[in-house]
């Protein structure tokens, strides 16, 4: 199992701005703390030199699952230097200063917002996001109608979003706002199936075509026979967004103790996946 060490120096920039890589997939939890620190102005001194060590190794297959109050827990280490600023960064975000004062009123970086209402399958309700984000919303709503139409023969009437941007703190990291205070994050609750008839419904098992939602919620864990098909889509769903590591970093889910109803989805410099339990 590599070391702290082994993700220092040039390996830690490559974590923070290109996360997906495969050395980001061995990271200890001194590693996360790294580029957690990373994430802070270079003059920040608030980081100790002591951190925890881990007893197994991570699959190879996937990133570490762990939520935010986990890495919140432990214990921090010795800051190191953010990537060159002349390095192009893998997302435009990626050197956008996190860090805030831990009180007090909050005041998000200037960003350009855009506001989005789904092209592919609409939202409920327009969100307010950061105008390098859409794409990856974009590709998200092609994602849910190809497996939607995979596992009830048509696409979602549209998305319900509970989330996007709002100017405020990680509740666990108090010295850093959250990706949503850069529109950089969308949160999504369920999906919205309206009745189909006509020509529309000829391809569309007949149990599918009257109207329906898909919750996490209610869905996730299928609580009767019925249910069982709307837990296989977003079991189906958040696995195909999880294996599209370019598409999110950080992907939240029922696993997380703060997201047991929707799911989180955003941009941030490091990879941090938490869905299945």
């Amino acid at each position: 199992m590599p070391s702290s060490s082994d993700t220092g120096g040039k390996g830690v920039a490559e974590c923070l701005l290109v996360p997906s890589h495969d050395q980001c997939h061995h990271m200890t939890m001194a590693s996360l703390q790294l580029l957690l620190c990373a994430l802070l102005a270079a003059g920040v001194s608030a980081c100790s030199s002591s951190a925890p060590s881990q007893n197994s190794e991570p699959s190879e297959a996937k990133p570490i699952p762990l939520t935010a109050s986990q890495l919140a827990d432990a214990a921090p280490i010795e800051a190191v230097t953010p990537a060159p600023k002349d390095e192009l960064p893998a997302y435009p975000l990626d050197l956008t200063s996190r860090k805030v004062p831990m009180t007090g009123k909050v005041v998000c970086p200037p960003v350009n917002l855009v506001h989005y209402s789904g092209k592919v399958v609409p939202f409920h309700k327009t969100a307010r996001i950061n105008e390098h984000f859409v794409d990856h919303l974009r590709r998200f709503e092609e994602i849910v109608s190809e497996t939607a139409i995979e596992v009830y023969g048509r696409a979602p009437s549209r998305i319900t979003r509970m989330g996007s941007f709002y100017c405020r703190r990680i509740r666990a990291w108090p010295y850093l706002i959250s990706e949503h205070g850069l529109g950089n994050a969308v949160d999504v609750g369920g999906f919205d199936f309206s009745r189909v008839n006509g020509e529309a419904a000829l391809d569309v098992p007949s149990r599918w075509r009257k109207k329906f939602s898909v919750t996490m919620s209610k869905h996730w864990q299928a609580r009767s026979e019925s249910d069982a098909e709307h837990q296989r889509f977003l079991h189906l769903l958040a696995n195909r967004v999880i294996n599209e590591e370019d598409l999110f970093r950080v992907i939240l889910g029922p696993a997380d103790p703060k997201h047991k109803d929707h799911f989180h989805f955003d941009m941030a410099p490091f990879r941090i996946v938490n869905v299945f339990e």
